[in-house]
């Protein structure tokens, strides 16, 4: 038969080791929730940078729309003025000065509107 000797000491260090074995655990478990939050928070940036590419990308294809309707109003409306001024150099074609006006303010009255049906929904 053994016998076995309880010391003061012997208890002390068992709770000790306990502590120190608990603490280790611990900071394991914290360690690796750590790193869970942080891909988490990692994965969260590159969704919200993809959420924000695509938008700009939205807004990128409607500009670029109502870019080109105004380039092909100014088009248009040169085309428009080069043939007025051709019509108006034959004599026998000539317009009277209120019509070339009414048509101006017409033309120009229509680009606006084209430009502001166009590019309103940019500004709000």
């Amino acid at each position: 038969m053994e016998t076995i000797v309880v010391c003061e000491n012997d208890s002390k260090l068992d709770l000790n080791m306990e502590e120190s074995v608990v603490i280790v655990i611990q900071a394991a478990i914290r360690g690796f929730l750590g790193q869970q939050m942080l891909l988490k928070i990692k994965n969260v940036i590159k969704l919200q940078a993809v959420v924000r590419g695509y938008l700009v990308r939205c807004h990128a294809v409607g500009t670029l729309r109502c870019v080109q309707a105004i380039v092909k109003m100014q088009a248009l409306v040169r085309a428009r003025l080069a043939r007025i001024s051709v019509e108006g150099s034959c004599p026998e074609k000539k317009l009277d000065e209120n019509h070339r006006e009414e048509n101006k303010s017409k033309t120009r009255v229509r680009l606006l509107n084209s430009h502001s049906a166009c590019c309103g929904n940019l500004l709000a």
